[in-house]
């Protein structure tokens, strides 16, 4: 539950770090990758929230939760996202 409530703060904390940056998709958005080459090639992805995993990086992200899938990596480059995924229902990355 700890994890939980920590993984919000940091999406809510990257959220606001972004404000003004535009984005193809939305928060609470589902997503599936259609990159034949990705490791989560057709899994899908809920959009959690915007902005910047580290003081060091200052290229603005996509915060992802995978709903089928595990992956170590949350934050994607907005670039990659726009290019290599397609909206899908939101049913799509609600687990049963």
């Amino acid at each position: 539950m700890i994890c939980k409530k920590q993984f919000l703060l940091m999406i809510f904390a990257v959220g606001l770090a972004s404000c003004g940056t535009s984005f193809k998709y939305e928060y609470g958005d589902c997503i599936k990758n259609s990159d034949p080459n990705a490791s989560w090639f057709e899994q899908y992805a809920k959009v959690e929230g915007f902005g910047t995993p580290n003081k060091s990086t200052f290229v603005d992200s996509y915060a992802l939760r995978f709903p089928y899938y595990s992956n170590e990596t949350i934050f994607f480059e907005p670039s990659y996202i726009e290019a290599n995924t397609v909206k899908v229902s939101a049913s799509y990355c609600m687990k049963p």
